[in-house]
């Protein structure tokens, strides 16, 4: 329930983060932002996924946690270092909307 929760809060502020890039006239920034937003919306669904294969952990953090930071790191050799912000900004409150749809969720229960 956390983790379709937390794609829901993240589709959402995916749209918010769209219109607010539109209005604004920053498209690029938006379009970074929302990369980085589906990036960290992945974390959730993967640790939902590689928990239920057993393994330690510990490892299936390291393993998404090095999945993430390739993915960011690719992301700015792509695009240039100075467009690593938005990307990292995305992903930090993609971690922002699980971490507050576990609290949600928990405190309902």
């Amino acid at each position: 329930m956390v983790v379709s929760f937390a794609a829901i809060s993240s589709a959402t502020l995916a749209a918010l983060v769209l219109c607010g890039a539109f209005i604004s006239g920053q498209i690029a920034v938006g379009l970074l932002l929302i990369a980085g937003i589906i990036v960290g919306a992945g974390n959730g669904v993967a640790a939902r996924r590689l928990y239920a294969t057993g393994l330690p952990f510990g490892l299936t953090s390291v393993l998404r946690l090095t999945v993430m930071s390739a993915l960011m790191l690719g992301g700015t050799w792509l695009l240039g270092i100075g467009h690593i912000w938005p990307l990292i900004l995305g992903l930090g409150l993609a971690q922002l909307a699980l971490a507050g749809s576990a609290a949600f969720v928990a405190v309902r229960a």
